[in-house]
C-alpha cells in the first residue's frame, strides 16, 4: 500500500485527490464545523509532536506539492481533501509501528467497560483560536503558492534512508493506571537528495 501510496502522489497524484475528494463527501460531516475542527486537531497534534522535525515535509498542497511542518502550523487556508491525503501520506510513510501512540489513543478513546464500541472523548481542536478557512475548490488555494512557502521539488528526486531517532514512550508500570517513560530508539524515514549523476 505505501508503494501504491508513493506512486500515486508522484504519477497519479490528481485521481487520489478525486477519490479522497468522494470519501470526504461521504464521510466527513460538515454540519456544526465539524470538518474545520478536524483540520484544526491534526494541526494541534502536529504542532504539540516533538517527535516530528520542524522540516518534515506534508503533500497537502492542491497541486501535490509539500510545505515542512514549521511552514504548515500557521497555515490559514485548507482544501480538506488535499489536506487529508497530505496527513495520510505522512502517516502510512513514517509511522512503521502502530504500537506508537497507544497510550494516547487509549486517552481519547477510553476502553469500554462491556463490549461496546470505543467512543471519541477528547476536545481537539474544539477550543482553538486558530483561523481556519475551509476551501470549496483547489484553485482558491494560494498558501502554496505564497512566496513565504519553499515547495518542495518531487519525491522521486529524494532517496530514503533510515535514521536513528531517540524517543521518550509510555509503557504501562506494574501499577495500575500508572505508566512509566522510558528512553527508547526508533528507526525513521529521512529524505535524502540524490546527487545528479
Amino acid at each position: 500500500m505505501m508503494k501504491e501510496m508513493k506512486d500515486g502522489i508522484n504519477d497519479h497524484y490528481e485521481e487520489l485527490l478525486t477519490k479522497m475528494t468522494k470519501f470526504i463527501d461521504k464521510h466527513i460531516d460538515s454540519d456544526n464545523h465539524k470538518d474545520e475542527i478536524l483540520v484544526k486537531a491534526v494541526l494541534e497534534v502536529i504542532e504539540q509532536d516533538e517527535s516530528i522535525n520542524n522540516e518534515q515535509e506534508f503533500y497537502i498542497c492542491p497541486n501535490g506539492k509539500s510545505v515542512t511542518k514549521i511552514q504548515l502550523i500557521p497555515i490559514k487556508m485548507v482544501y480538506l481533501p488535499s489536506f487529508i491525503l497530505g496527513i495520510l501520506y505522512y502517516v502510512l510513510m513514517n509511522i512503521k509501528d502502530n504500537k506508537y501512540g497507544a497510550a494516547t489513543y487509549d486517552e481519547w478513546c477510553p476502553k469500554p467497560t462491556s463490549g461496546t464500541r470505543r467512543k471519541y472523548t477528547a476536545n481537539l481542536g474544539i477550543k482553538s483560536t486558530r483561523q481556519i478557512e475551509l476551501l470549496n475548490t483547489p484553485e482558491e488555494h494560494d498558501d502554496c503558492e505564497s512566496s513565504r512557502i519553499k515547495q518542495s521539488e518531487r519525491i522521486d528526486e529524494y532517496d530514503t534512508v533510515l535514521v536513528p531517532e531517540t524517543i521518550v514512550v509510555e509503557k504501562p508500570s506494574l501499577i495500575p493506571f500508572i505508566t512509566k517513560k522510558v528512553k527508547t530508539t526508533r528507526y525513521v524515514e529521512k529524505r535524502k537528495k540524490r546527487k545528479p549523476e
